[in-house]
């Protein structure tokens, strides 16, 4: 679980770097996307634990 977290906020960090940049300083819709991205992260690499190493 803490491995998908880490995953996850990291990834939310740097997706939340490109928007900023790309979206001209837009906060709002930077942190919705990355929220969203960093979840979606964070399910996958909780899910592919849980199949890889089920205990």
């Amino acid at each position: 679980m803490m491995i998908g977290f880490l995953a996850g906020i990291g990834f939310a960090a740097w997706v939340f770097s490109k928007m900023q940049r790309q979206t001209g300083g837009n906060t709002s819709n930077s942190l919705v996307v990355a929220g969203g991205a960093g979840l979606v992260i964070f399910l996958l690499i909780v899910t592919v634990m849980a199949l890889v190493a089920p205990n």
